[in-house]
């Protein structure tokens, strides 16, 4: 799924639904990762199997954008 909203003056916002489904919505902050051409957000300390479960899933991504 992909969420995308724009404010007025050009700022990028997170939908609460995007929040919701990644399972970060009680955070209170989060870590921001800026890589080229991506953006990752992060919780800022995690257990071992959320880090696992997360690079999984960064996995799976990679997987999806090879496949051009």
């Amino acid at each position: 799924m992909t969420f995308i909203n724009y404010t007025n003056d050009g700022k990028a916002v997170i939908q609460s639904a995007a929040l919701i489904l990644s399972g970060l919505e009680q955070e209170e902050t989060l870590e921001l990762h800026t890589l080229e051409n991506a953006i990752v957000l992060l919780k800022p300390e995690m257990k071992p199997v959320e880090k696992a479960t997360a690079m999984m899933t960064l996995m799976r991504l990679v997987n999806s954008l090879g496949q051009i």
